[in-house]
């Protein structure tokens, strides 16, 4: 009898509070994020690139195709690296798109945990927009990982003993 395959999951991510790189200020309301979908096809409780089906930071989504990325609304755009462990959270990826036509330019390049950079060139303007992740930088995902069963099971023995021992205490 053949295994069911796994099922594919929903991610949202969040970032609040980054480094303005032109004002060199702390801005604690800076937030931008997105969210992934993905299947742990091999178990091992990371999610990689290969595994993904789908891929947004901010306002630019990319389908991922077994051997290249599709961006809505982007000339193109490179997922250059991904992993996201369920067991602990921790997220990283190196994201980058680009638009070009004959009135402006666009684009954004972002590695998690170190810096985001928005650049636009139009007829009369250009604008660059550079922000770094600091040690204030709050990371949030939804759903929650969860940890391994040996660090359940051993928080569980832990406040087990506690109790134990406060038991003794009393008596």
């Amino acid at each position: 009898m053949a295994s069911a395959a796994p099922a594919e999951s929903f991610w949202t991510y969040r970032y609040t509070g980054f480094l303005n790189a032109d004002t060199q200020q702390f801005d604690a309301g800076a937030t931008w994020g997105g969210y992934f979908r993905g299947t742990d096809r091999n178990a091992d409780g990371i999610i990689q690139k290969a595994e993904l089906s789908e891929f947004r930071w901010n306002y630019t989504t990319a389908e991922i195709w077994s051997d290249r990325e599709y961006c809505y609304m982007y000339n193109g755009c490179y997922l250059d690296q991904f992993s996201y462990d369920t067991r602990s959270g921790k997220l990283n990826f190196d994201f980058d798109a680009y638009i070009v036509d004959e009135h402006y330019s666009s684009s954004i390049d972002v590695v998690a945990g170190q810096a985001y950079q928005s650049k636009y060139s139009g007829s009369s303007s250009r604008e660059i927009d550079t922000w770094h992740w600091t040690a204030q930088t709050r990371f949030e995902i939804t759903p929650a990982p969860v940890p391994e069963p040996a660090t359940v099971w051993m928080l569980g023995a832990g406040l087990g003993a506690l109790g134990l021992a406060a038991r003794r205490r009393r008596s």
